[in-house]
């Protein structure tokens, strides 16, 4: 099962991967925490305005979230770069800064926490299992009993409507999205695919 390695409590300034480490076809779970960890926010609308930033901002920046979950006082993306010119720490800087503006009069924590998934995360199963810890949130933390209950989880995938990181489909629906974005014609999947998970 994934743990997540990203305790929620706040600090001054979390360490940060190299900004390389960010670009291209990556895999990143980030956590963001409303500030004081307030509540009242949640709402249907909110997550209505929520999916538009993410459409807005992952087609300006080549970025796919696979699975997200909005709690009462964080938040949960699972994001992927679908392309070599994604650049998933301008696509969190863009995102936070619209999702202040939604958020208004609360605001997100100065920073948030993230965790570039590692090769043995990225294959199938490995990956499943976040997506899993992503959306089983709302479980954990005993606001539902099943987290299909939940109204503030989902994905936003250009071109993959309805796309639900909890139904039974997703996983066949999401790696053939991916493999797509990652085998362009003419071929250099195997390179790309190396160049961004060697590490």
């Amino acid at each position: 099962a994934f743990v997540s390695p990203m305790p929620l409590a706040h600090s001054r300034h979390l360490p940060r991967l190299p900004a390389a480490a960010y670009q291209g076809c990556r895999f990143v779970h980030w956590t963001m925490t409303i500030a004081g960890r307030r509540r009242g926010w949640l709402s249907p609308r909110f997550h209505g305005a929520f999916r538009d930033v993410l459409f807005v901002v992952g087609a300006d920046h080549d970025v796919a979230v696979a699975a997200y979950c909005l709690m009462p006082d964080h938040l949960h993306c699972l994001s992927a770069g679908t392309s070599d010119r994604a650049d998933q720490l301008l696509w969190a800087r863009a995102f936070r800064r619209r999702l202040n503006v939604i958020l208004h009069p609360f605001r997100l924590q100065k920073q948030a926490h993230d965790h570039l998934l590692r090769l043995r995360e990225r294959g199938p199963e490995a990956f499943r299992a976040v997506v899993e810890y992503v959306t089983e949130n709302p479980v954990r933390a005993g606001l539902v009993d099943d987290s299909a209950s939940w109204e503030f989880c989902g994905a936003c995938v250009a071109g993959l409507r309805g796309l639900d990181p909890r139904r039974p489909e997703f996983s066949e629906r999401w790696w053939a999205y991916w493999n797509r974005q990652v085998e362009p014609p003419g071929g250099h999947a195997v390179a790309l695919l190396r160049r961004g998970y060697e590490e």
